[in-house]
């Protein structure tokens, strides 16, 4: 059985993916299916005596998180920011790595996953959202030089 506690962290941490969501974009409110963050989801026990810990619940909201940007699909420009800002806090609190696979975009749900391609020479890597911008220019995306240096950039 779920404590009082843990259901309330829980109307809480859904509650804050729904206000993000609601402030999204309308690219990204595009990409993202109506019922991904309703509370009714299949994703979600109806029930919540169904939850027996902390690690289901976690893995219950990723997979609604996940696929809330699933079908997110973006061209456009990338640039990566490094040394200046290492050691400094991103918006979602943890401390910048330069040598890290991580990203900073206008919109995207913090802590949510993107995976990014260099079209000039295929290569791919998967990087983490943790922090906001760019805010300059008309590029979509800020790698962090780690993740520049593995598509090739660096």
């Amino acid at each position: 059985m779920i404590s009082q506690d843990n259901a309330s962290h829980i109307d809480r941490v859904l509650g804050e993916l729904s206000r993000q969501h609601d402030g999204a974009s309308s690219l990204v409110k595009s990409a993202r299916q109506p019922t991904s963050l309703a509370l009714s989801s299949s994703l979600l026990a109806s029930d919540t005596s169904q939850l027996t810990n902390d690690e289901d619940v976690l893995e219950r909201l990723t997979a609604v998180a996940s696929n809330s940007v699933s079908k997110f699909k973006q061209t456009g420009l990338a640039s990566w920011y490094g040394r200046k800002f290492h050691g400094r806090k991103t918006a979602s609190g943890e401390t910048f790595d330069m040598n890290g696979l991580t990203a900073a975009h206008r919109s995207l749900p913090l802590n949510c996953y993107v995976k990014v391609t260099n079209k000039t020479n295929g290569k791919s890597v998967v990087v983490k959202v943790n922090d906001r911008g760019p805010f300059h220019g008309n590029r979509v995306l800020d790698l962090s030089y780690g993740a520049a240096k593995k598509l090739g950039y660096g």
